[in-house]
């Protein structure tokens, strides 16, 4: 090998043994900023959805977030705003998360929100025949990819609606009357009738309020 060419490889090899650690360290300062931008972003829309009081403000920081233990925490928040909620069930994927939540919460615009994601057959068929409240039920078994299936949990349902609007009608009626016969009827009626203890309650509560 000639001079020239030694000392070619030589400057080759002097500038590869400078120029590769120099890039490494290029690389891995961008890549510590770009982390600590992002936890500074995260821990700012955190600090905008736990502490601001503006439900606008949180809505428009909960929609920046893409963290699913976030999204979750959230979603769960029963004493969060529904807007907020309801922006949160949007992004979120959980299927078991978004079926407790479809099934359970006690705000009813926030249940409605949760199926909009929910698509696991399974959950669903169980919500259609759990849930305490109809009309997650009823929505349910409209979701569900076996129509006939759906369709006989709907008349199910549709029937149990109409019950609990006769055991409404029938509290209504028992909180007005003054007749101790009617009461004692309806207490003896409703006996041994499942889901309408509720009713004999109510009667027996008119009937010791009348005696006083």
């Amino acid at each position: 090998m000639s001079i020239k060419a030694k000392v070619g490889v030589s400057v080759l090899v002097t500038l590869t043994t400078v120029a590769v650690p120099v890039l490494l360290i290029t690389k891995n300062n961008q890549i510590a900023s770009v982390k600590a931008e992002e936890r500074e972003r995260r821990a700012y829309l955190l600090e905008m959805l736990r502490n601001n009081s503006d439900p606008n403000a949180r809505m428009n920081a909960v929609g920046k977030i893409e963290d699913p233990v976030l999204l979750a925490e959230f979603a769960s928040n029963e004493e969060e705003h529904l807007w907020v909620r309801a922006v949160v069930l949007s992004k979120l994927k959980d299927q078991v998360l978004l079926a407790k939540i479809a099934k359970n919460d006690k705000v009813g615009g926030v249940r409605v929100c949760a199926f909009q994601n929910l698509t696991d057959q399974k959950l669903l068929l169980d919500i259609a025949k759990t849930s305490s409240n109809l009309g997650s039920r009823a929505i349910a078994a409209s979701m569900l990819n076996d129509k006939a299936l759906g369709e006989e949990l709907g008349k199910q349902i549709e029937a149990l609606r109409r019950e609990e609007s006769a055991r409404k009608e029938a509290i209504i009626e028992i909180e007005h009357t003054n007749s101790r016969e009617f009461l004692i009827r309806v207490m003896e009626a409703s006996k041994n009738e499942k889901g309408w203890e509720d009713v004999r309650q109510a009667a027996e509560k008119r009937l010791s309020e009348l005696k006083e």
